[in-house]
């Protein structure tokens, strides 16, 4: 009697494992199918995902690629001053959620290079971006652009560091400044990928919500004293 019931015992088993590795494989075809359909997928137009309190962020897919593009577009009442100590100054890391901020090279106001963290959730590793920032000011219209790319062999790596080194990074802006001291704002992230075994789906979620977040604040941020007091030679503002 004994017996008999180790053996149903024994195939009930065996039947439970058969379905269970069928069910795997089924899993990872299904995610192989998804990831080749969503890759292949998309219109290359920007499309609105958020739009509040002014800010409207919008993701566009290209075909090909698996991480989205992001936009964001909105207003703040600033001089062009103060956005440009805002956005290029690297000791505004506290206020934007990065941290460990290096200034590497200051080649002329128009070209620096430094470095920054930022901290990921669990189980990812802190990320350490590199970057060339580039400065241009239309001479006529006044408006500012700003772009950030990733050079991440600018600096030696430290191998105790703790953290994970993106290479593939590049977010333009664009501000054009009003007589009536408002600011249209424009930031597109051409190419991000954070690396390190990021899964993009997450990614893709994740930033439209991290966006919408950040730039819902921008306006509080950037009118604090410390940048509303700048003075930059280079920039100037609308008259």
């Amino acid at each position: 009697m004994e017996n008999k019931q180790e053996e149903k015992k024994s195939k009930k088993k065996g039947k439970l494992k058969k379905y269970l590795c069928v069910a795997i494989i089924f899993i990872a075809l299904a995610s192989i199918i998804a990831h080749f359909v969503w890759k292949a997928s998309g219109s290359d137009q920007w499309d609105v995902i958020s739009d509040k309190d002014g800010v409207k962020v919008y993701s566009m897919k290209t075909p090909g690629e698996t991480w989205l593009k992001f936009k964001v577009t909105g207003k703040v009442n600033a001089s062009m001053k103060t956005i440009v100590r805002f956005i290029r100054d690297p000791n505004a890391a506290d206020d934007v959620g990065i941290y460990d901020t290096q200034l590497i090279d200051s080649i002329s106001p128009q070209l620096i290079y430094y470095s920054f963290k930022q901290k990921f959730f669990f189980p990812f590793e802190p990320r350490e971006y590199v970057v060339e920032s580039n400065f241009h000011q239309d001479t006529i219209t006044k408006a500012v652009y700003v772009d950030f790319i990733a050079d991440p062999e600018k600096i030696p790596e430290d191998p105790n560091c703790g953290c994970f080194r993106v290479t593939k990074m590049n977010n333009k802006w664009l501000f054009t400044p009003y007589k009536n001291g408002d600011v249209d704002y424009e930031f597109v992230s051409v190419a991000e990928d954070p690396g390190g075994n990021f899964p993009y789906f997450i990614a893709n979620i994740v930033m439209s919500i991290i966006y919408a977040d950040a730039f819902a604040i921008m306006p509080e941020t950037i009118n604090k004293p410390k940048y509303q007091n700048a003075q930059i030679d280079y920039v100037r503002d609308y008259e």
